[in-house]
């Protein structure tokens, strides 16, 4: 959809609107674990970022190659530096209790 808005005329906002709009649900997601709070606002971005640039390239791979190996290999390393960068970018806390 991205590239199909951009090669119109004066609908580039609907592009920037939509990768926004994708960007800000996989960082809810990550707002949701235990254990993150406000102060981790910024490394929650980066870390959402840094996942959703990088599976829309694996889907843009995929869409190319159809290769269901490639794309499982591509998402097994896309989740352990996910976890590398969380790791070394969020502090250590205990998780936050949910209320009932």
């Amino acid at each position: 959809m991205t590239l199909y808005v951009l090669r119109r005329p004066h609908a580039e906002h609907m592009a920037r609107e939509k990768d926004h709009e994708f960007l800000l649900l996989y960082a809810d997601w990550l707002r949701a674990a235990t254990d993150v709070g406000p102060e981790d606002e910024s490394r929650i971005m980066e870390l959402a970022n840094f996942i959703y640039t990088s599976f829309v390239g694996m889907l843009n791979q995929w869409l190319a190659v159809q290769d269901a190996d490639l794309f499982a290999q591509a998402m097994e390393n896309l989740i352990r530096a996910g976890q590398e960068l969380a790791a070394r970018s969020l502090p250590k806390r205990s998780p936050k209790r949910r209320q009932a």
